[in-house]
């Protein structure tokens, strides 16, 4: 193989290396009903890619926990230096409510936030990348 054909490779396999983990989250439990995420993405995924996650995060945890409806009661943006480069975080506070909760009537579905194939997404767990 071609030196610069082998180093072709090598940098397309570190992409796709970096890329496939560019995004993270972590969920804490606050109460029964409420609960933290974080989530953090690389500079390739772009500024919107970390609330984005957050999203698809609070709606796979909301399913999993029995529920559908949501509002999120919480939210800070920041960016964390990592190395030569900078990564975006995003928190959200997610509170899952029932017919009785005063905010009923605003709360986000989700499963319609996740769309269609949300099953899927819900057995797939945590988004690991933001492509």
């Amino acid at each position: 193989m071609k030196a610069s054909t082998m180093k072709s490779s090598l940098a397309l396999a570190a992409l796709l290396l970096t890329v496939g983990a560019c995004a993270s989250s972590t969920v804490q439990q606050m109460s029964r009903t409420t609960f933290q995420i974080s989530s953090t993405t690389a500079p390739i995924c772009g500024g919107a890619a970390a609330p984005k996650i957050a999203s698809k995060v609070a709606a796979i945890e909301v399913i999993r926990r029995g529920g559908d409806l949501f509002v999120l009661t919480g939210a800070d943006t920041s960016d964390q230096a990592r190395g030569n480069f900078s990564a975006k975080r995003q928190g959200v506070i997610v509170m899952m409510v029932d017919e009785t909760h005063p905010a009923f009537d605003d709360a986000l579905s989700a499963r319609e936030l996740l769309g269609a194939d949300w099953q899927k997404q819900v057995r797939s767990g945590k988004p690991g990348t933001c492509l």
